[in-house]
């Protein structure tokens, strides 16, 4: 059955295909895209015949394949489609039918049927004109340039690895008179597999057998490969498998970018004895040189795609500092839910319903904004992950999702800098003739569970449990501009900061009370020495 994969910020998931699919925002769509840039009924893909076509549905920002937008067009297998920044790839109902060539590795030694071998980082050269002293070093870079532009103009701006790489070796085949060849690269674990694989009179089962002799000198010694003669040669008149095969002359090439060894090429040819020459072998490795270039500025297309969604995905959460590490793989956030410690800050301003009903609506949302565009300033200047806007109230974390060693003396400078913010704001306001607005605090540290909850449509990174509770019931006790934190807070942080003990409280789900402090903020004791690291001012 075909079938399409969406691949968004929410994850990656796969939809059969029915003979209609609505694609957009809404949910009654077959595919539902939640994307802000998608429109709520934006294309649809259908059946006709034995193929498929998407066409779009007169969307504001449109649905492009290959980067060009369009109106109506038919699918092909791996065809990818952009909505937004939503990607969806097609695959074809027939493609898990059919039956691909292989390739296999054999061991026998084939050193000595190696007609030639030379340095393919060559090819990557060209000399200057002073050093060119005849006609045939004129012709090898004309003939360079030639190939290198005649693959440009088949790629064009491909973007899909495995499209791409056929398009090369269909070039290959252009230019060269081979009858199979293979295109194998590196995977994450450092194993070569075969990623394009392609025969001239489209063998559906076709098998490729290549030596591993001539592997391992191409992959060890980075050289282009030419041998010829295998069939003839006494030494493998009983190879079973070059006696099936019949190859009379084979080249294997590697594909090479900046030094770094990406994968090799391959082709052979079961015509003639020495059906390919060593300007064939140039002109292979010049397709090979072009094609790790390729390769090169497609993984660093998805490698900045892939930084793109980490960056908007964790911005929101986290210091732009926090970000730019994740993204250089300095920090790491684990998959799924682990219990970790934390500590949790809840900032409520006090009588914040009653003062909306008396205030335009206007004037509420410029005070939320300019508030929490000056709490969350101190909060990513701490390192704090900004969990939610909850009306006017602030929830932050520190100890998650990265680890933070000084994570719940880090939640008791934030909310003091909070609070000595607050009184220049409402310092600015009421020189403007405006209220000020006074705002609680609660602070708990303990375990809880981390991780992204919420459903198929909405997931977010949030933390619950008790430590969390707590926190919340003190802010909900903390008088207007107090900054109230739990005993657990408290034992981290005694050696540097002061504290006013406060009467035990009861806590829901808690036997007895618990004790709590309120911190003294430093222009509230002259006497308190606080560390050289602190923050506050």
């Amino acid at each position: 059955m075909a079938k399409v994969q969406v691949i968004s910020i929410q994850g990656t998931r796969e939809i059969p295909l029915g003979e209609y699919n609505r694609i957009g925002r809404q949910p009654g769509n077959e595919i539902q895209i939640l994307d802000r840039i998608v429109s709520k009924e934006h294309a649809v893909i259908f059946k006709k015949g034995e193929k498929y076509f998407i066409r779009d549905m007169g969307s504001l920002n449109g649905t492009y394949i290959r980067n060009e937008r369009i109106t109506e067009a038919q699918l092909n297998h791996l065809d990818t489609i952009m909505l937004g920044s939503t990607k969806i790839v097609f695959f074809e109902e027939d493609e898990e039918k059919q039956v691909s060539p292989e390739v296999m590795v054999g061991d026998e030694g084939a050193e000595s049927y190696i007609q030639s071998k030379f340095d393919a980082s060559a090819q990557d050269r060209f000399v200057s004109e002073a050093a060119i002293q005849d006609i045939e070093a004129l012709r090898r870079d004309y003939e360079k340039l030639r190939i290198a532009y005649e693959i440009q103009k088949a790629i064009g701006v491909e973007m899909d690895l495995r499209r791409l790489l056929e398009k090369i070796l269909g070039e290959a085949f252009n230019n060269l008179n081979a009858d199979r060849g293979a295109i194998l690269l590196f995977d994450e674990q450092g194993v070569l597999k075969p990623v394009v694989i392609k025969t001239r009179r489209q063998e559906a089962n076709a098998e490729i057998r290549l030596s591993s002799t001539i592997i391992n000198t191409v992959i060890s010694q980075k050289v282009a490969v030419l041998s010829s003669d295998a069939m003839f040669d006494s030494r493998f008149q009983t190879s079973k498998s070059i006696m099936m095969e019949g190859i009379r002359s084979s080249m294997a090439v590697p594909i090479m970018r900046y030094g770094e060894l990406l994968g090799m090429m391959y082709l052979d040819s079961k015509v003639a004895t020495g059906s390919f020459t060593e300007r064939d072998l140039q002109i292979f490795s010049t397709i090979a040189s072009q094609a790790a270039t390729f390769i090169t500025n497609i993984q660093m297309a998805k490698k900045l795609e892939q930084e793109a969604i980490t960056r908007e995905k964790f911005s929101r959460l986290l210091s732009p500092n926090l970000v730019e590490q994740l993204i250089s793989g300095e920090l790491a956030v684990e998959k799924g839910g682990k219990k970790t410690e934390v500590t949790v800050l809840f900032a409520d301003i006090r009588g914040f319903t009653p003062m909306t009903e008396s205030t335009p609506p206007q004037q509420v949302v410029e005070l939320l904004n300019d508030y929490f565009e000056r709490m969350v300033e101190i909060i990513f200047q701490n390192e704090g992950t900004l969990d939610k806007f909850i009306g006017d109230e602030i929830m932050v974390i520190w100890g998650a999702p990265v680890a933070q060693p000084d994570h719940a003396y880090r939640a008791v400078i934030t909310a003091c800098e909070m609070q000595k913010e607050l009184e220049r704001m409402n310092h600015e306001r009421e020189t403007k003739g405006l209220f000020p607005i006074k705002v609680g605090i609660g602070i708990c540290s303990g375990e809880a569970i981390a991780g992204y909850m919420g459903s198929t449509k909405k997931m977010e990174y949030t933390v619950i449990g008790d430590t969390v509770n707590v926190a919340s019931r003190l802010c909900d006790l903390a008088a207007p501009m107090e900054i109230l934190i739990s005993d657990a807070t408290y034992q981290m942080v005694k050696e540097l900061i002061m504290v006013e003990p406060r009467n035990p409280i009861p806590i829901k789900g808690k036997r007895e009370p618990m004790r709590t402090y309120r911190v003294i903020q430093p222009d509230e004791e002259k006497t308190v020495s606080f560390p050289t690291g602190g923050r506050f001012s």
